[in-house]
């Protein structure tokens, strides 16, 4: 086995080994690569990663505006 990782470790550096996927019922062998574009789905998405972020796009641009509002009242402040 070949080491991988610092030569002062006590453990080698952990590797990854892929594999490829099952096929599922149904799916066509077009390709035997075994790689997918896409991750399976049984179609019940609640849209909740749209949500959070919908949320994480809202604040920021609230950051964005909070932060040009006390750059310009930062500015006004100061003596000419």
């Amino acid at each position: 086995m070949r080491w991988i990782g610092a030569p002062d470790a006590d453990e080698p550096t952990p590797q990854v080994k892929l594999v490829a996927a099952a096929a599922e019922k149904g799916e066509s062998g077009g390709s035997d690569t075994g790689a997918q574009a896409t991750p399976a789905s049984d179609g019940g998405d609640d849209g909740g990663s749209d949500t959070l972020s919908l949320i994480a796009l809202i604040l920021g641009a609230l950051g964005l505006l909070a932060g040009l509002a006390a750059l310009t009242a930062g500015r006004r402040s100061r003596p000419a």
